[in-house]
């Protein structure tokens, strides 16, 4: 195998799984050939199978968990999202105790993929907005009328925000209600302000054209997509295809990472993948607000979106649920310039009108910037 050019993932096993070599023995031929080692054996394929590079005992900084780090050849992914998705964690998704916590891919492999069109750079360049973190909201509440929606959008767009994005329980029972909906809010934030606009795009599979033409032809800033309802390949599609702003909401991906012992870590899911598949932007809670997320979790999540990563640019984090207006000071210092702060319900329920409630978040955050 050639060790420049490999996957390497590791993994991390509950004590319940037993012997951790031979655990990581059965992950790495499971996750490659699937049969029985005699067959690997009969036809000289022991090449293609996954290889241990590492075994690390149990531990205090793993929770005492023992993990393992197996080296994979680049040519099973295929070069693609779900020949990479199957053999990192395809079947073993279905074995007890057996999570990703770390994912190593080569360059041959990040050649393969565009990543953010716009990420970071581009976004601040959208904006003219070249240092502090940004603020954004959500476009809610359910059940309001357009009408009202374009109302709240246009009042976040006069106070001075940064980015709007649709709800992700927004959704439309058909295109023409989608164009109708995203155009009035359009209207309403390019008459009040320079907020960039993100619609929920979650079309039927056979309306997809049609409501990417409506996106496209109504000049509308972005969409908001769920990578893990939608598609993860659908969304790197989706990303190449379309020429705006990607930004991808978590829906239900929790059952992937709330549960310490099962499945992949929060930060190579919404940082790593995600921005793989293109997103420019990548939602997640914040510790301390509705959600049960960690510091560190967070941290990694915000890592993984603006490390570097071959000629892959760098996304956005937006942290998210819950965030007040007294932990502003907090967010940026927890995350610098570099992330954009998406403010919902505290913004709306603030004594103030919304439009003088977002300028005022928005100079709470050009005071912690300084």
């Amino acid at each position: 195998m050639n060790h420049d050019e490999a996957v390497i993932v590791e993994y991390e096993f509950e004590a319940s799984t037993g012997d951790p070599r031979a655990t990581a023995e059965f992950v790495a031929l499971e996750q490659t050939l699937e049969v029985p080692r005699a067959i690997v054996d009969e036809h000289g394929l022991g090449d293609w199978v996954g290889e241990i590079a590492e075994l690390h005992p149990a531990s205090p900084e793993t929770d005492g968990r023992p993990r393992a780090r197996v080296r994979y050849r680049a040519e099973l992914t295929h070069h693609s999202v779900i020949p990479l998705l199957n053999l990192l964690i395809g079947n073993v998704s279905i074995v007890r105790g057996v999570r990703i916590v770390d994912l190593e891919l080569p360059a041959g492999v990040l050649a393969s993929f565009r990543g953010p069109r716009s990420g970071i750079e581009g976004i601040r360049a959208k904006l003219a907005v070249p240092l502090r973190p940004l603020l954004a909201t959500a476009l809610k509440p359910r059940g309001a009328s357009d009408e009202t929606l374009a109302r709240v959008a246009g009042e976040f767009a006069r106070g001075g925000g940064d980015l709007i994005k649709d709800d992700h329980n927004l959704a439309d029972r058909s295109v023409s209600a989608f164009r109708d909906r995203i155009s009035r809010v359009r209207d309403s934030v390019r008459a009040n302000g320079s907020t960039l606009y993100c619609a929920h795009f979650a079309p039927r599979r056979e309306e997809f054209e049609a409501a990417l033409t409506a996106v496209e032809e109504e000049e509308i800033d972005g969409v908001l997509v769920e990578p893990f309802l939608l598609g993860l390949d659908t969304t790197r599609w989706l990303a190449e295809r379309f020429s705006g702003i990607v930004l991808a909401h978590p829906a239900a991906t929790g059952s992937l990472y709330v549960n310490p012992g099962q499945g992949i870590d929060v930060g190579v899911l919404l940082g790593t993948l995600f921005r793989l598949c293109g997103v420019d932007g990548s939602v997640f809670p914040h510790a301390g607000g509705r959600f049960d997320l960690s510091e560190a979790e967070c941290s990694a999540i915000a890592d993984r979106l603006r490390r570097p990563l071959a000629q892959i640019a760098p996304a956005w984090p937006l942290p998210a649920g819950g965030m007040q207006y007294e932990r502003i000071g907090e967010l940026v210092e927890f995350y610098g310039r570099d992330a954009m702060l998406l403010i919902g319900g505290a913004l709306l329920r603030d004594e103030a009108p919304l439009a003088k409630s977002t300028e005022r978040f928005r100079e709470a955050i050009e005071r912690a910037t300084r």
